[in-house]
């Protein structure tokens, strides 16, 4: 109604909590919803770096020019249950396994070598990604506990 620049973006692993989604919603594709808002929506392999990406750039143009909201549902697998306390186990036992055939890192590791990437340029960026990532580990864990009062800080405009 409103237009707003925003892009929902969602993670479709196939299940409701422990029930497989084409028992709990009649539409193979969640994605489906935003029709009834007049919302654009886009249905992607959310397995594939370079699809989702392209859907994303899609949405955030979109945005940026203030067309509206736009909805992309990302397929993918579920690869653990979903908590230590539900039943999440699966009706087939294959279906446990089918993360690893569509594991997106592996998937795009292999395109980039397709495109003349060398495993020591993987390397050297996989040693960058550990790094980032340890130091983000670091600042997070030297940082101060937040205060009750600051949970309560960028909601409202001021």
């Amino acid at each position: 109604l409103w237009k707003v620049p925003l892009v929902l973006v969602c993670e479709n692993n196939g299940y409701a909590i422990s029930v497989d989604t084409s028992k709990s919603q009649s539409t193979p594709d969640i994605a489906d919803r935003a029709k009834g808002f007049g919302m654009p929506c886009a249905v992607v392999d959310g397995n594939d770096p370079l699809a989702v990406f392209e859907q994303t750039s899609a949405a955030v143009e979109r945005a940026r020019e203030d067309q509206g909201p736009t909805l992309i549902e990302c397929k993918t697998v579920r690869w653990e249950r979903h908590s230590g306390f539900s039943a999440g186990r699966y009706e087939d036992p294959e279906a446990a396994q089918r993360w690893r055939k569509v594991d997106p890192i592996p998937r795009f590791r292999q395109f980039l070598l397709d495109q003349g990437a060398t495993e020591a340029e993987l390397e050297a960026c996989s040693k960058r990604a550990g790094e980032t990532i340890r130091a983000a580990v670091d600042f997070a864990q030297a940082s101060p506990v937040p205060t009750e009062q600051s949970i309560l800080g960028g909601i409202f405009a001021e």
